[in-house]
C-alpha cells in the first residue's frame, strides 16, 4: 500500500538520517496527486512539518519542496528556481520544459469527457515548447539532469481534479515569461482563454458551467 510505504519513510525521516530527499519527496507527490494537496491527512502535515523542521540545511531541494507541500496555494516556485540554476536552464526554456509535460500529461490522461479539448491542449502547449525552442521534443522526458528529477515534483494540486496539472504548469510557466509577451498570450490560449493568472476564477468558471451543463 502506498501510505504504508509512505509512512515508512516519514518514520525513517523522524528517527534516523535518511539521505535520499528525492525517495521521500516521490511518495509524498504520488499521494498529494492521488487525491490532492488538501486532502493530505494532518498526521503527514505534522511529520512533513517535523522533518522540515529537523533536517532543514540538509537538502536545498527537499527545502523548497516541503516548503511548497506545507504552504497553501503554493506554486513551488523557489524549487522551480533552483531547479532551473541546477540545470544551467534560463526562465524560457524552463518554462518549455513545464509545458512540454503539459504536453505528456494530456496524452498519458486523455480526458474523458472532451478527448479533443486535450488533444487541442496538448497541440497548444506543444506549440509554446517549439517556440520556445524548435529543438525541443514536447513527447520525450526531461534530460537526464540531477536538478530535473526533481521537476515531476513541483506540480502539487489543491484536489484531484484533472484540469489543475494545466492551470498549475500554466501560471509557473507565466511567472517564468512574464517579460515575453507573446509567451504570455500563448499561455491564455492554453487555457481554452482562461484567465490563468487567477486560478480561483477559472476554477469558478469551470464550476459555473459543469451546474449550467447539470441544469439543463
Amino acid at each position: 500500500m502506498l501510505d504504508q510505504d509512505l509512512a515508512r519513510e516519514l518514520d525513517a525521516w523522524l528517527t534516523a538520517h535518511p539521505a535520499d530527499g528525492l525517495a521521500l519527496a516521490r511518495l509524498v507527490t504520488r499521494r498529494i496527486r492521488r487525491a490532492g494537496r488538501h486532502d493530505l491527512p494532518t498526521p503527514i502535515l505534522e511529520a512533513l512539518a517535523a522533518i522540515a523542521a529537523r533536517h532543514r540545511g540538509r537538502d536545498p531541494y527537499l527545502d523548497d519542496y516541503l516548503d511548497a507541500v506545507l504552504t497553501p496555494h503554493e506554486l513551488a516556485l523557489p524549487l522551480l528556481g533552483r531547479v532551473g540554476d541546477g540545470a544551467g536552464l534560463d526562465p524560457e526554456h524552463l518554462a518549455a520544459l513545464l509545458l512540454a509535460d503539459v504536453v505528456r500529461h494530456e496524452r498519458r490522461h486523455p480526458d474523458p469527457v472532451d478527448p479533443a479539448a486535450g488533444r487541442r491542449r496538448a497541440r497548444r502547449a506543444a506549440r509554446f515548447v517549439w517556440t520556445v525552442d524548435l529543438s525541443l521534443d514536447a513527447d520525450e522526458a526531461p534530460p537526464d539532469v540531477p536538478a530535473l528529477a526533481w521537476l515531476e515534483h513541483t506540480v502539487l494540486p489543491t484536489s484531484a481534479r484533472r484540469d489543475e496539472h494545466l492551470v498549475v504548469r500554466a501560471r509557473q510557466a507565466q511567472h517564468l515569461v512574464a517579460a515575453r509577451p507573446p509567451l504570455v498570450d500563448l499561455l491564455h490560449h492554453l487555457a481554452g482563454g482562461a484567465a490563468v493568472t487567477d486560478l480561483a476564477a477559472h476554477r469558478a468558471r469551470r464550476s459555473a458551467r459543469a451546474r449550467a451543463d447539470v441544469a439543463a
